[in-house]
């Protein structure tokens, strides 16, 4: 059993993240973690809305991607400079609620607001996993 990382950060930065409409929140994120040297992000809380999402279930190679308007009520993610993995939780008109794994293709409606927390002396890294062959994320403390 892997023991977890505690109180290891001793300092932090915050961000706040914004996009325009019709920009893409992933394809948005990397750039922004490679221009600010974020080598552990992770999503503290977002609000915003979107016209459309491309989200898939994590078995399934192929995205369920919709236009219409959906509110972002959650959007959780770790992520650096190498790798970016993002959850998001949508609802519709009819109040109606999907989340899953987020792919390219998730177009911003109103401008969002994410906050991103990165602890100075961590870095996120992804490893090949032994049972499922996904990547999965492998933390990195700096001595």
């Amino acid at each position: 059993m892997t023991s977890p990382l505690r109180n290891l950060s001793s300092g932090k930065k915050a961000f706040l993240f914004r996009g325009k409409p019709l920009q893409d929140i992933k394809v948005l994120i990397t750039p922004f973690t490679t221009d600010n040297a974020i080598k552990a992000g992770a999503i503290l809380t977002s609000v915003g809305s979107l016209e459309q999402f491309n989200i898939r279930y994590t078995n399934k190679s192929e995205g369920d991607t919709r236009q219409a308007y959906f509110e972002m009520v959650s959007l959780t993610a770790t992520f650096s400079e190498s790798a970016v993995h993002l959850h998001l939780g949508a609802a519709d008109g009819s109040s109606s609620l999907i989340g899953r794994y987020m792919l390219p293709g998730n177009l911003i409606h109103n401008t969002p607001e994410i906050v991103i927390v990165d602890p100075a002396d961590l870095e996120f890294l992804r490893k090949l996993g032994p049972t499922y062959n996904y990547q999965e994320l492998a933390i990195a403390a700096e001595s």
